[in-house]
């Protein structure tokens, strides 16, 4: 639901929450003091009471649960990865453009006041050219996620933790990749669980 105060930003509540899982919905109803609870996607986004749905589910879920929620003219924050395929991507924001809604992917750290600083200043020019980025990212606990290495549930590096850098130097540059290659670590049958990429941005940037 969406509470608007005289003189304050709009705020968000958390109206309901919604698992397909058994008793789950109900302990994380209690532990975050969720009011309603649905045991169904579907009935959660036929409700009325419900003006933005928030889908933090795993990967391959991402694409169905938005489009139910969209088709439901339901506003939809969709967490990373936004979907597996850029055609899913391109038919949800078609779906959210037609019944005139909200859709954007949960990437938080692009709106941390850090981010906009450093951005400003790299449009700014303040600190110089910019000719090269680097980062390391790790995710020393992850094997708590049991569809991690799963194919067929979307797992992988690049399908989680490894989505913040990637598309938060994209976010600070804006501007077009022109190049890349990689490598990825992987057991067979499973997802990578190490990878390395090179970017090669416009403007020669690496």
């Amino acid at each position: 639901a969406v509470v608007e105060l005289p003189g304050h930003p709009v705020l968000g509540e958390a109206a309901a929450i919604a698992s397909q899982t058994p008793g789950k919905a109900q302990a994380m109803a209690e532990k975050l003091h969720i009011p309603k609870i649905y045991d169904d996607y579907k009935e959660l986004c036929q409700s009325p009471d419900i003006d933005i749905v928030y889908i933090p589910i795993y990967n391959k879920g991402h694409y169905g649960a938005a489009k139910l929620a969209l088709s439901h003219r339901k506003h939809v924050l969709l967490e990373k990865p936004f979907t597996l395929k850029a055609s899913e991507a391109e038919d949800l924001f078609s779906l959210a453009q037609k019944n005139n809604v909200f859709l954007m992917e949960a990437q938080k750290s692009v709106f941390l006041p850090l981010t906009q600083k450093v951005k400003k200043a790299l449009q700014e020019n303040t600190i110089g050219e910019i000719k090269w980025l680097q980062s390391v990212t790790t995710y020393p606990s992850v094997d708590h996620i049991k569809w991690v290495y799963s194919l067929e549930a979307g797992g992988g590096v690049l399908h989680g933790a490894g989505s913040y850098p990637l598309q938060y130097m994209q976010y600070l540059l804006d501007i077009p990749i022109q190049n890349y290659q990689g490598m990825a670590v992987a057991e067979p049958g499973k997802t990578d669980n190490m990878c390395t990429l090179s970017l090669q941005f416009d403007q020669g940037i690496l």
